[in-house]
Formats: structure tokens, C-alpha cells, sequence
């Protein structure tokens, strides 16, 4: 399935100090799902747990991968990306530029994949249905990600020192301030203050019925007590 551009990618280093390398080269691998080089980056979760489904998985499988240096890519929105959503999708991909099948594995040829696409995503569903799929798999793809063919990025930031998400396991994150506000659509509000005042509400209104509760059973009483 071909789409337009993504959401903002989320790329972080394995060694502290690297920066994102755009300078891509991408070679085929003859024994693996995977092309050798590339950039790979999975979609930045700013309003999850964790930052990305790749730092969530490596959270528990890999935690040494993760060194808390992370840069937010933003992709163009003409570039060619063809998207894995299901098992079908690799079937086409695997038609057209598929090399061989070792085990299950799909061996792709990457070098002509990357001169017609600028990457490859694969969502989460895509992951489901080819991590143990069969005839063809794409095991090791171990959660949504996108490998990139070339530099076609709109900019380049640093993650977010403010954020709500995280890129280490025992990160802690600081509670909302009054000084972060939420917006929605041009639209901001404090997540704060709003919630302060849900709960208000919430207590006047038990207030409010355990009043009227007792009121009801007094007269009962009362009503009983005349009788």
C-alpha cells in the first residue's frame, strides 16, 4: 500500500553522542528480512507511555539499547512510502522485488525497493499479521517502525525536553504544571485545572446526594415516627 508522508518519527541512538545520519546507504542482506544500513525510526507517541513503540519494546526486551537520546524527524509530505498494513501488502511488496524465501523469511531486494520508494513502514498491524506469518514473514521487524531510503525530512529537532512520554524505563516523568498547557485544534487549556475542576464538581455533587439522602431518610423517620 503506497501513502504520502507520515507522522513525526521518532529516531534515538544506541550510543550516546550519535546524531541522526542522513546520509543513508541501504544494501540488500541475502539471508535476512531486513536491508543492511537504512534509517529506521518508528512514529513518535508524544501522548503514550513511551515515546515510541520502539523504545517501548526495547524498554523490555532491550533496555540497553536505549541511551535517552532522541531526535524527532519530520518527514515531507511527497515522499514515497510504501506502507505494510497486513499480510497482502508484503505478498505485493514480495512479488515485485522479492528475492528468495529463507525459512519463512522474506528476502527482499532493497536496492530496488529504494529506487522506487523513499521507505518502507510497517505499522503496527502490519507487525501482527508478518512477525510469525506463513508462507512469508518479516520476522525480527519486532514493532512498528519505517525504514528510509534517503533524506527526505522537512527538519530535524531534538526531542522535547518537556514532554510527556518516555525514552528510558525508570524515567521519571515531572507532573503537569500549571505552566503546560494542552492544545487541541489552536485550542489550549490546562490540563490542570481542568481536572482540579472535574473533581470539584464531582465532590459537590456526592455532597450534594449524600444531603439529599439523608434529608429523604429523616422525613422518613419523622413520617414513621407520626404514625
Amino acid at each position: 500500500m503506497v501513502n504520502g508522508a507520515l507522522k513525526p518519527q521518532l529516531w534515538c541512538a544506541r550510543e550516546k553522542g550519535r546524531k541522526p545520519n542522513l546520509d543513508i546507504k541501504i544494501r540488500n542482506d541475502p539471508h535476512f528480512t531486513k536491508p543492511i544500513g537504512g534509517l529506521w525510526t518508528s512514529t513518535y507517541t508524544p501522548d503514550e507511555e513511551y515515546c515510541s513503540d520502539w523504545i517501548r519494546w526495547c524498554a523490555y526486551e532491550m533496555p540497553e539499547w536505549l541511551t535517552g537520546e532522541c531526535y524527532v524527524l519530520y518527514p515531507r509530505k511527497d515522499a514515497r512510502i510504501y506502507t505494510i498494513d497486513s499480510y497482502s501488502d508484503l505478498e505485493r511488496l514480495f512479488r515485485k522485488y522479492g528475492i528468495r524465501v529463507v525459512d519463512t523469511f522474506a528476502v527482499l531486494d532493497w536496492e530496488r525497493i529504494a529506487k522506487d520508494y523513499d521507505a518502507v513502514h510497517l505499522t503496527h498491524k502490519g507487525m501482527m499479521e508478518t512477525h510469525l506469518s506463513r508462507p512469508l514473514s518479516l520476522y525480527g521487524w519486532d514493532c512498528e517502525s519505517t525504514v528510509w531510503f534517503r533524506n527526505v525530512f522537512e527538519k530535524v529537532e531534538p526531542l522535547p525536553k518537556d514532554r510527556r512520554c518516555k525514552v528510558l524505563p525508570d524515567e521519571k516523568i515531572p507532573p503537569l504544571s500549571e505552566s503546560s498547557p494542552k492544545c487541541e485544534e489552536g485550542v489550549c487549556f490546562d490540563i490542570v485545572k481542568v481536572v482540579e475542576g472535574y473533581r470539584k464538581r464531582k465532590y459537590i455533587a456526592i455532597g450534594l446526594g449524600i444531603a439529599l439522602v439523608s434529608f429523604l431518610a429523616i422525613s422518613f423517620f419523622l413520617g414513621e415516627k407520626e404514625r
